[in-house]
């Protein structure tokens, strides 16, 4: 399927991050200096990984599939999935801790 990873970067990865912001934009502005840090301690292990797991062909990504635009031969899409599954994770962990707090 032609640019099939940035479609479903923007259905799972933006649009959930859509909705978290519209539900609940206090929480994420209210802490927003995590999300950076967050990103970049997935990328401190996620880059090294895919560049390894590439260039050994333990995974591949079709030209077809993503944009061509590639960053130590790791497709931007890639760098983008990253970012969006921390960022989405890091908010429904800040979103319970708000609602729950201790009690987890």
């Amino acid at each position: 399927m032609f640019l099939a990873y940035p479609l479903w970067l923007l259905i799972f990865g933006l649009l959930p991050f859509a909705a978290v912001l519209y539900y609940h934009e206090d929480v994420v502005r209210d802490h927003w200096r995590v999300f950076p840090l967050a990103v970049f301690g997935s990328f401190i292990f996620g880059v090294p990984w895919d560049h390894i797991a590439i260039k050994n062909g333990f995974w591949s990504f079709p030209k077809e599939a993503v944009i061509g635009l590639d960053i130590l031969s790791i497709p931007l899409e890639e760098y983008l999935f990253m970012a969006s599954v921390t960022v989405n994770i890091t908010a429904v962990t800040l979103i319970s801790w708000e609602r729950w707090g201790e009690e987890l």
